[in-house]
């Protein structure tokens, strides 16, 4: 889905002791590390993406073994809304 556009994003962290606003400076698809606008660098429906920024989860790494993801990893879990409907 070439020219997805992120219109809000909103990150629900609710990890103990969470307490700085959380800040996105980047949304890149997973499998490039290219930012949208760039070849391969869309995200589409389904796609794995990473969010770069500041106060976005727990202080120490935290990582999956087994399929399917969680929905919540450490407290912390991600809310997108594209073109104003809500994922």
């Amino acid at each position: 889905m070439r020219g997805l556009s992120v219109v809000a994003l909103f990150l629900a962290c609710s990890a103990p002791g969470m307490a700085q606003t959380p800040a996105v400076s980047a949304v890149v698809n997973a499998a490039s590390n290219l930012p949208p606008g760039l070849p391969n660098g869309g995200i589409a429906q389904g796609a794995l993406m990473i969010l770069y920024g500041t106060g976005l989860g727990p202080a120490t790494l935290v990582s999956i073994s087994a399929y399917p993801l969680p929905i919540t990893l450490a407290g912390t879990s991600v809310r997108l809304t594209i073109a104003g409907k809500k994922y």
